[in-house]
């Protein structure tokens, strides 16, 4: 029996090559052999609205990930692929902090953090009050929940996600 394949995608680049966590951004990808079809993941996880141009051309958008370089995988619907290894590289903007409540409180008050460019995920959050390490009881992307630590005094707030670190108000 002979088998006969079609060619995989191949000299697959991207533009921009970099945006942040939260995705959505538009890209261009130019390469060989893409097919009507044809899904793209970047690090492991499916792009939205792509779009086949022609056999040389996808557009799509990013999706959400974690910090850090991310391959690049065009999946035909034949199921041919081909990868570009870190061609795209996920970067966590600073956090920014809009509010802070209660402003003052005990230690085990809980306090809720609002703002923006949190992660939902505690293990990528530090809390400190003014320098003592606070737990993270939950977290959005616009809110944080944490607990005033034992030995905290009075200072700032430093919230930090994926290790970008932001001075809040003082509590």
């Amino acid at each position: 029996a002979l088998v006969i394949t079609d060619s995989k995608p191949g000299s697959i680049v991207i533009g921009p090559v970099s945006g942040p966590i939260e995705g959505g951004v538009p890209v261009t990808i130019t390469g060989t052999n893409f097919r009507s079809g044809a899904q793209v993941y970047f690090g492991g996880v499916l792009a939205t609205d792509v779009r086949v141009v022609d056999s040389g051309t996808i557009l799509a958008n990013a999706p959400s990930n974690s910090p850090g370089p991310a391959n690049l995988v065009v999946v035909n619907a034949d199921g041919t692929w081909g990868v570009t290894p870190q061609a795209f590289t996920y970067f966590a903007e600073a956090p920014n902090v809009t509010r802070v409540t209660p402003q003052a409180g005990a230690p085990t008050t809980q306090v809720t953090i609002e703002g923006d460019h949190f992660d939902t995920r505690t293990q990528n959050i530090t809390v400190d009050f003014n320098g003592v390490s606070a737990r993270v009881v939950s977290a959005t992307s616009t809110s944080i929940t944490t607990l005033v630590p034992f030995g905290a005094t009075s200072g700032p707030i430093t919230v930090a996600v994926f290790g970008r670190a932001v001075t809040g108000p003082v509590f």
